[in-house]
């Protein structure tokens, strides 16, 4: 999948359903601590665009 340049990747925790910006392909929850990872994790790409 092709992702845009503006869309950073983000991950919806398995665990307690935050969505936290994630730098590269794993990311801990600041809320509860989980490990998230591709596949494991909801992944998600959102424009941070001031629209």
């Amino acid at each position: 999948m092709a992702r845009a340049d503006n869309a950073p990747r983000s991950f919806k925790c398995r665990q307690c359903g935050t969505i936290f910006t994630a730098r590269g392909e794993t990311g801990t929850c600041p809320i509860c601590g989980c490990e998230c990872r591709a596949g494991e994790c909801a992944m998600l790409e959102a424009s941070d665009e001031g629209y």
